[in-house]
């Protein structure tokens, strides 16, 4: 699911909740180093290491514990 808001509807939000300018300036900044981590991993690595790096990812945010180890449990199209 993709949300979009205006930035007049944000900064209605902002002035009526100030304390939310750092949470959204730590997550602005995440989405940056983000962005830049996949810019570095796209030129720097190789195909198969960045597929290794998205599966380790995956793993992280939603691998289960199995018998067999742990498994991705995402379904996708």
């Amino acid at each position: 699911m993709l949300l979009t808001l205006s930035r007049r509807d944000i900064q209605a939000l902002l002035e009526r909740r100030p304390a939310l300018y750092r949470e959204f300036a730590l997550l602005l900044c995440a989405v940056i180093r983000y962005s830049f981590a996949l810019v570095e991993d796209h030129a720097l690595l190789s195909l198969s290491a960045q597929l290794a790096k998205h599966l380790v990812t995956l793993v992280d945010a939603y691998g289960v514990d199995h018998p067999a180890g742990r498994i991705i449990d995402l379904h996708l199209p």
